[in-house]
């Protein structure tokens, strides 16, 4: 069945069986995947077949969520900025069309406001805008005075 729908080819990077690496082969019955941790899965493609099968290639790039939290009493326009000049500047980050980085807020948690950076990566690039890029923000978010967003309690006393 792989080797008729051809839902993905050699070189592509995908998830399936709890699997996730870059397919090095696709033989009549197996198909063999290296993981990130340089280790070699071989998969009856019988299983793949009767599974999900994410195709992470495809398309061409990647969007990377990087949630990061801020206190509620911070300048919340300020971080955005901050961060998506970060996201801007990253050559490994994708800028044209729907692809352009952007950076949103997701959540108000219970003690913080919970921002969101997404940029979009080609596939090669995946892990170091994943890593990299995320440190480059926490760094510069804090070099900016943003503080961790610790849990807070308001104690009134009464007499």
């Amino acid at each position: 069945m792989l080797l008729i729908f051809k839902p993905f080819k050699v070189g592509d990077l995908i998830k399936t069986n709890g699997a996730f690496g870059f397919v090095k082969e696709i033989s009549v019955f197996v198909t063999v995947i290296e993981t990130f941790q340089n280790e070699t899965e071989i998969i009856p493609n019988s299983a793949i077949t009767s599974n999900k099968i994410t195709n992470l290639t495809k398309i061409g790039n990647l969007r990377i969520d990087m949630p990061f939290a801020i206190r509620y009493d911070a300048d919340i326009s300020k971080a955005k900025e901050i961060v998506l000049d970060i996201l801007n500047k990253d050559k490994n980050v994708l800028q044209e069309g729907a692809s352009k980085p952007r950076v949103a807020v997701n959540n108000l948690g219970q003690n913080s406001v919970e921002l969101l950076a997404l940029p979009y990566v080609n596939c090669e690039n995946y892990w170091d805008v994943y890593w990299d890029t995320r440190q480059a923000v926490v760094e510069a978010l804090g070099k900016a005075g943003f503080e961790a967003p610790l849990p807070q309690r308001i104690v009134t006393m009464t007499k």
